[in-house]
């Protein structure tokens, strides 16, 4: 959009903002409303998410193919990643059996909370009547019944124990303390969406649990983005250390893009119409940025290793030729 009383610098470069929010916005309503779409991406994430609550030893399986076939060849194993054992065993499994039962009670009903979300997001009540003084929802039956319940019973156990795995966690750095507080506020967004709705207030309900849900799917975003890293390099599937650099930055990124998408009311479609491709923009330069300082950071240890272990060589060298007690000396000496 122009604002009022000024003129564009570049009006061709407008006109293409425009054009690129117009097929954005037409693309976001194209797919909200293809629900094949929706329902085929949710099963595919369900069992992503399940799978090693289900059996760890699939789930070991699926994602440690060998790095050195090609991708068709590790997909007809069932074989989607290739993560090294020693990288996958540092931060999947067994390092997830020391809290097992957390971990299994997270998958399980992040799962399930997944499913009931969907469902509710995309039937949600519609105001039909007003009948002595009383709002008349339609629809409301399942979606505030056996779903509804469903899901602020998921929705509580997998915010808590998000916040609990994060807490115990033998590998997080410096995203452990902004994923404890993620949890904490999954859980209470959650609280505050039941309290409107015990209290009548159908709109406040409604724009509490989208940011309810919109925060959990953080997980989602987590996965996207590692997805692009993965695409422009591999090299963490490799390095234990790397690794680790990486799930720091993806998951504190992830998690703050669901929040800041979290945003109700006309104001918050109207900023993110706005802004959406800026955003992204954004997103990918943040997580360029995270790439590049982890390889340079990884290069530098390199470097440093290189150089104490000749120091080290050269050390032994010197050492050997002025040490007094070396025989060859005492030989010489004799002579």
């Amino acid at each position: 959009r122009i604002d009022k009383g000024r003129t564009p610098l570049n009006p061709m470069a407008s006109r293409a903002g425009r054009a690129l929010e117009d097929a954005q916005l037409q693309l976001r309503r194209e797919a909200f409303g293809n629900a094949r779409l929706w329902w085929a991406l949710t099963a595919a994430y369900f069992g992503y998410v399940v799978l090693g609550g289900v059996s760890w030893r699939l789930h070991r399986h699926v994602f440690t193919g060998d790095e050195r076939k090609s991708v068709l060849a590790n997909l007809r194993k069932g074989q989607v990643a290739t993560f090294r054992k020693t990288v996958y065993a540092e931060y999947f499994f067994p390092a997830f059996l020391r809290y097992h039962l957390t971990y299994r009670s997270h998958v399980l009903c992040a799962g399930l909370w997944l499913v009931t979300g969907v469902y509710n997001l995309r039937n949600q009540p519609e105001l039909t009547a007003l009948r002595d003084g009383k709002r008349i929802y339609s629809d409301r039956k399942l979606h505030a019944g056996l779903s509804g319940y469903a899901y602020v019973i998921t929705s509580a156990t997998k915010g808590v124990t998000a916040a609990l795995m994060s807490y115990f966690s033998h590998s997080l750095g410096f995203a452990r303390w902004p994923m404890i507080g993620f949890g904490v506020y999954d859980v209470v967004s959650l609280v505050v969406a039941m309290q409107y709705i015990l209290r009548g207030k159908v709109a406040d309900h409604r724009r509490w649990m989208v940011r309810n849900f919109a925060v959990g799917s953080g997980s989602i975003w987590v996965r996207v983005f590692g997805a692009i890293w993965a695409a422009c390099d591999l090299e963490f599937m490799k390095d234990v250390e790397f690794y680790g650099m990486m799930n720091n930055v993806i998951l504190v990124r992830g998690s703050r893009w669901a929040r800041c998408s979290a945003s109700g009311g006309s104001h918050g479609q109207e900023l993110h119409a706005k802004h959406g491709s800026l955003r992204w923009w954004g997103v990918f330069y943040q997580i360029s940025l995270g790439r590049e300082l982890c390889t340079a950071t990884k290069a530098n240890k390199g470097k440093q290793s290189r150089q104490n272990g000749q120091m080290m060589a050269h050390h032994q060298r010197s050492k050997t030729l002025f040490d007094p007690l070396d025989p060859h000396r005492l030989l010489l000496r004799s002579v």
